[in-house]
């Protein structure tokens, strides 16, 4: 199966990653994981090449591919997987923190996002810089880079990045495909590792940002925030998809809501779900 688009594709061996700094001292007992650049590579190629089972979102006019959780997952038990996703492929648990953050999974809370833009921002996509945090799977992201926007993915896991996220953009690559830019790693030093370093302007920074099912960690809240507010472009914005309660784990939309509005940023809910849990998306911007 061979491609042809304006991805920067490198072999195995040449590929670099942004790691500049030793893992940072833990917080509560949890060691976060360095922020690191993934580049598209030749196993990427091969693995969409011999994908089983592929699965389609439809949207609007649109349909997005994406490859299918649960073949990725016997995929990996085939291959005696034993690194960071390995929760996930015992069905034990969706989250172990500073381990595995649920980035197999595909949550409502996207597909919300994703119905979202497609509903307010369907043609005011191209163009844009667009940045997804915990992205996953990356259906908003991708949505967007289908519309003509350049998208940076970013997810807390490397595994989830090589085998679900660039996986399902090179699904997705429109005929005249803008800038995509991977990351893995924690906020904290994605910001202040690789954000800090590469926008140095107004004009350099995002029109939007999106997140979903990111603020159940009332901990790690103020890393998102930090970084709506120092790299948001000025007449940009933020959308938050979220369920409006995290039971047992603290975090919720009211509560993230107060600490956005502390944080001197404008937040407002602009969308309900009432269907099955109760879940929201919020607009923020500076």
């Amino acid at each position: 199966m061979s491609f042809s688009f304006n991805f920067k594709v490198e072999s195995e061996e040449t590929s670099k990653t942004v790691d500049q700094v030793k893992s940072r001292e833990p917080e509560n007992g949890i060691t976060w994981s360095n922020a690191k650049e993934h580049f598209l590579q030749d196993f990427h190629l091969e693995k969409i090449s011999c994908i089983l089972s592929i699965e389609h979102f439809d949207v609007g006019c649109s349909t997005l591919n994406f490859v299918n959780s649960e073949t990725v997952s016997q995929d990996l038990k085939a291959r005696d997987y034993s690194g960071d996703l390995t929760p996930a492929l015992s069905n034990s648990t969706d989250l172990v923190p500073g381990v595995y953050e649920g980035g197999l999974k595909i949550w409502e809370c996207s597909e919300d996002l994703v119905n979202w833009l497609q509903q307010t921002k369907g043609d005011k996509l191209a163009g844009l810089k667009v940045l997804e945090l915990g992205c996953g799977a990356g259906l908003p992201g991708i949505y967007c880079f289908k519309e003509g926007s350049s998208v940076w993915f970013s997810d807390y896991n490397e595994d989830v990045i090589n085998e679900v996220t660039i996986p399902n953009t090179l699904l997705n690559v429109p005929s005249d495909p803008e800038e995509t830019r991977f990351f893995s790693g924690d906020w904290g030093t994605f910001e202040n590792n690789i954000l800090v370093k590469e926008i140095k302007n107004d004009n350099d920074k995002f029109d939007l940002i999106l997140t979903s099912e990111t603020i159940y960690n009332v901990e790690n809240q103020s890393k998102l925030i930090s970084i709506f507010k120092n790299f948001t472009k000025k007449g940009g914005e933020v959308l938050v998809a979220a369920k409006s309660f995290y039971f047992g784990v603290g975090g919720g939309v009211k509560q993230f809501e107060n600490l956005v509005r502390k944080s001197g940023l404008n937040v407002e809910s602009v969308k309900k779900y009432e269907e099955g849990v109760t879940r929201e998306i919020l607009k923020i911007t500076l």
